[in-house]
């Protein structure tokens, strides 16, 4: 899990509400039912502080880490490793792939290849959090566009 400032502020939702709140957020499963939550936020206590944004934010990282081309993603103080599946990286032609779909985020992470598994190291600068949702977001893409083949990609 991220160590990041994620939180409902008890000055923007009573603590009954919070603990809804709280429940419903974690319980999210998609991007769409993430999106309706992030809504009724906004539409019930109004404009959306930092930290509940964020809150948003990490629950969508931990669905694009869910996806099963990634195994493992790891924080440390200077860097997020994001480690790929065995079955993701074997994928023929897989590394062309992703480096074209994050190759903008070429100056902020490290990719390797070994022992058949895909790593890539993200270091925590600039705007760090948006860096990693693009990087998953990216594996998970390339993930997809590997199982329907047929399918074009959306530019």
């Amino acid at each position: 899990t991220l160590t990041i400032d994620a939180y409902i502020p008890a000055s923007y939702a009573g603590k009954t509400d919070k603990i809804e709140l709280y429940q419903e957020i974690e319980a999210a499963k998609t991007f769409i039912q993430l999106d309706a939550i992030h809504d009724k936020i906004r539409d019930v206590y109004g404009r959306l502080p930092e930290e509940v944004e964020k809150l948003l934010r990490k629950r969508k990282i931990d669905i694009l880490s869910a996806d099963e081309s990634i195994d493992d993603v790891r924080e440390t103080a200077e860097y997020v490793d994001v480690k790929m599946s065995v079955k993701f990286s074997t994928i023929s032609g897989v590394g062309n792939t992703l480096f074209k779909e994050i190759i903008n985020l070429m100056p902020y992470i490290k990719v390797n290849y070994v022992n058949k598994e895909l790593k890539a190291r993200l270091f925590k600068r600039g705007d760090w959090l948006s860096h990693l949702e693009e990087l998953l977001a990216g594996i998970v893409r390339v993930n997809e566009e590997s199982k329907n083949p047929n399918t074009k990609k959306l530019s």
